[in-house]
């Protein structure tokens, strides 16, 4: 049996033109902590992610809506895509809020988190009919997606991609 191909970033980004997009809004919070100054190693969807924070909140942990589903992101970003709301130990689905990382070698488990409700900021997306990668502006190495996810556009030349069931649970189609 033949592996299918993979898309690779200017196919998946010509196929998903060529298809067209829709404009999608993010409706999910997602809850935040400062990380530590510090060497942090998270594990993330990705694999594992090192990275030195130089000032304690410079850098967050963010958790979606499973408590697997972490990302660290610069407070900055964080802060021009959402709005800060109140600390809690619970999310809107009733699952205690986890975060487990290591700093400078220890590891460390927290519980709870800021809550953050996305500013109604307008995605592109494009469902993706087959298995692909593409380049993200955070990342170093490509992204895959499975036949069905979605392609994201988040800016000029800024893709990634979600999975459909997170998409339906932190997603709304606004046309």
């Amino acid at each position: 049996m033949r592996e299918k191909k993979m898309l690779t970033n200017k196919e998946v980004v010509k196929y998903a033109e060529s298809k067209g997009f829709r404009k999608a809004i993010k409706v999910a919070p997602v809850y935040v902590r400062d990380l530590p100054e510090g060497s942090v190693c998270v594990r993330t969807r990705e694999g594992l992610e090192k990275v030195l924070v130089e000032s304690e909140g410079s850098l967050v942990l963010c958790r979606g809506v499973n408590n697997n589903d972490l990302w660290i992101q610069k407070r900055t970003k964080l802060e021009k895509n959402y709005k800060s709301g109140e600390y809690r130990n619970m999310d809107d689905y009733g699952k205690e809020i986890v975060y487990e990382f290591e700093v400078n070698g220890n590891r460390i488990r927290r519980n709870g988190g800021t809550r953050y409700t996305p500013k109604p900021v307008v995605r592109m997306v494009c469902i993706i009919d087959e298995p692909f990668e593409v380049m993200t502006s955070w990342s170093e190495e490509p992204l895959r997606g499975e036949a069905g996810d979605l392609l994201v556009k988040a800016g000029e030349n800024d893709y990634y991609p979600l999975g459909r069931k997170e998409f339906d649970k932190t997603y709304r189609f606004i046309e």
